[in-house]
């Protein structure tokens, strides 16, 4: 066999310059690489917009997702395992928390997107600080100042929101429980510590 141009001495890689930054990459003789890292690929904007999948792929897709949707059961601290093979932790009963699929009056309204308007609001409002810390950077609650199963009409309007960490918002509601008013969020935020 002869020599190939730009060939890595004792491996079967050979040179490709990657299409987005023209920058030099060593990769096996197939030659179906373009870009040198995911990072150049999705740069690059090459996706599937305007392309049509095969009938071939289409099938695929459709078989992995039937076996993946059926009757599966996960638990917590699990992920999701893609491909269509029932993972070891979805076989058997299901947990003893499981609830048949019902959801709570809060996990409702944070599924709402009302609520995550209100909240992103809120956060840009606050620059993303926390309110009573001004701690940057870290898990932050939106924080309903007039509690909003007390006064639902106030319940996505942002002037009734505060940011605050994940620290504080756990102090405050263990100091004042659930049902809180403004009042004693202005307490809260001028105590020391």
């Amino acid at each position: 066999m002869g020599r190939i141009k730009g060939y890595k001495k004792g491996t079967r890689k050979i040179k490709y310059i990657c299409q987005y930054c023209g920058k030099e990459f060593f990769d096996f003789i197939s030659g179906k690489r373009k870009f040198c890292d995911k990072k150049c690929f999705y740069k690059s904007g090459v996706t599937m917009i305007g392309k049509k999948h095969t009938e071939e792929s289409k099938i695929k897709m459709r078989v992995n997702q039937s076996i993946a949707s059926k009757n599966t059961q996960f638990k917590k601290g699990h992920e999701f395992i893609k491909g269509g093979e029932k993972g070891w932790f979805k076989k058997g009963q299901k947990p003893y928390n499981w609830a048949g699929g019902k959801r709570t009056p809060s996990q409702k309204i944070k599924d709402d997107v009302r609520y995550k308007r209100w909240r992103d609001a809120v956060f840009k409002r606050d620059d993303y600080t926390c309110m009573k810390c001004n701690e940057r950077g870290c898990v932050l609650h939106p924080h309903h100042l007039e509690s909003k199963s007390k006064n639902p009409d106030l319940a996505y309007t942002v002037s009734n929101g505060v940011t605050l960490c994940e620290k504080c918002h756990k102090i405050f509601h263990k100091k004042f429980g659930i049902y809180t008013n403004k009042r004693q969020y202005e307490n809260f935020c001028s105590s020391i510590g």
